[in-house]
């Protein structure tokens, strides 16, 4: 049970919220409905209320100081949205250790594994205060328990332009990273270790 993988996930709401039967979608192979209860919603916000809730005073400061109107962004998420510079609206990462066949072994890890993720979520955006969680989602229902985690990376200290703006590269590096990850998984070992009891449990 010491393997731990957080590779970056395809950030699908409808996957996370299991809202399938409620747009007439057929539930996936995957998931075991019965176990479906036993899953967990720690964050679930709506993402332009975040972008507003993030970005919106300084957006307005912005726009203030700009006399041209065509250099103005009405919406930051839309501007986000269309951008050609690479940056999404979110991103995703989902924590996993072990595999299946570790819980087929020893089902009652299922619930061991259930209250670790819990504790790794609550305490996510203490130890990434620049990745600022949108959903954070407990999937029980699949062959192994696993974290989804969405979150808008935030950069601060433009001087020019917004003086917060959405980019992972430079949110990563503020947060201590020298390295171009595309997620948070260089973070591991500094992240999974003392602050939660990951380790202490299955290790």
């Amino acid at each position: 049970m010491g393997r731990i993988s957080m590779p970056q996930g395809k950030g699908s709401q409808l996957h996370n919220r299991r809202d399938y039967e409620k747009i007439g979608k057929a539930i996936p192979d995957n998931i075991q409905s019965y176990r479906t209860y036993q899953n967990v919603t720690i964050v679930d916000k709506d993402i332009r209320a975040a972008y507003k809730e993030i970005f919106g005073k300084v957006l307005q400061e912005y726009n203030k100081r700009q006399k041209r109107a065509d250099r103005r962004i009405d919406d930051y998420y839309e501007h986000i949205s269309k951008s050609k510079n690479g940056e999404k609206l979110f991103y995703e990462d989902v924590l996993q250790w072990g595999s299946m066949e570790d819980f087929r072994a020893d089902p009652r890890l299922r619930e061991k594994a259930k209250e670790c993720l819990v504790e790794y979520a609550k305490t996510f955006e203490i130890r990434n205060p620049n990745l600022k969680l949108i959903g954070a989602y407990i999937h029980m229902d699949e062959a192994s328990p696993h974290l989804h985690l969405d979150y808008i990376p935030i950069a601060k200290g433009y001087k020019t332009g917004l003086q917060i703006r959405n980019s992972l590269d430079k949110a990563m590096k503020q947060m201590g990273c020298k390295c171009q990850y595309k997620n948070v998984a260089f973070l591991s070992y500094k992240n999974v270790g003392k602050p939660t009891r990951l380790y202490d449990i299955f290790i």
